[in-house]
């Protein structure tokens, strides 16, 4: 949990993808156990989209996963956790969940599987998709998950390798998104926030253009505005942002 809260946020000795963004932390894993369950993801995806307003929730991550895979859109397996995606995403709260380290290509770990999820894979740093990153058809975006510098639990930095890593790179970017679409006075839903960081992603250089890394730059460059006033879109506009 360390870990990923600070690959989205982090504002020190490091910084995460959406630097200096405010967090708020659901515990799902019981002290003393190394397992969640889908009441207590479904109790905290819910607080969030119930308190989103008071707190200025703009995204949600998740880097739990069952050990199963699944083909298909699974909203029938666990219809509580399903209605509290969609309850977020009715709140204009994306939740982007990891797909599992299982290395396949056929199936996603539940709950990435729910169709309203924004399920996210692992690339390596140089642009091929993770070996160990589970992806179908049903996944859109990937970001870098292997050999991950961030804070760890007791102290300094560490690595780690997952698609538990690549998701909060996603939940970061959003976070920027989400800033910058409300200083526009527009608005992006949760699919269109997701075909975004599709369309304006960098190849994945072993899989087809179906899939892509995620580049929030190009993101934002693509809809940059006049923030400064001087009816120029440039470089100066993007300081400000």
């Amino acid at each position: 949990g360390t870990h990923v809260a600070e690959i989205a946020a982090a504002s020190g000795g490091i910084f995460g993808i959406g630097k200096g963004a405010n967090i708020i932390s659901m515990i799902v894993i019981p002290n003393g156990t190394t397992t969640s369950d889908v009441i207590l993801i479904k109790r905290a995806i819910n607080w969030c989209a119930n308190h989103a307003e008071e707190y200025n929730i703009s995204v949600i991550t998740i880097s739990i996963g069952s050990v199963n895979t699944y083909s298909y859109e699974c909203d029938s397996l666990y219809t509580v956790m399903t209605n509290a995606i969609n309850n977020a995403v009715a709140n204009n709260i994306p939740v982007t969940i990891g797909t599992g380290n299982a290395g396949s290509s056929t199936g996603i770990s539940f709950p990435s599987c729910v169709a309203n999820a924004l399920s996210v894979g692992a690339t390596n740093k140089d642009d091929y998709l993770a070996p160990y990153s589970n992806y179908n058809q049903f996944v859109k975006v990937f970001a870098p998950g292997t050999y991950i510098h961030s804070t760890c639990l007791n102290g300094g930095y560490c690595y780690n390798t997952g698609t538990s890593m690549a998701t909060p790179m996603v939940a970061g970017a959003i976070a920027i998104l989400q800033q910058y679409v409300g200083l526009t006075g527009n608005l992006l839903t949760p699919s269109e926030m997701e075909n975004l960081l599709f369309q304006t992603g960098d190849p994945i250089l072993n899989l087809p253009d179906s899939w892509k890394r995620i580049n929030i730059y190009n993101a934002v460059m693509t809809d940059l505005i006049d923030l400064d006033g001087d009816f120029l879109i440039n470089g100066s506009d993007l300081a400000i942002l």
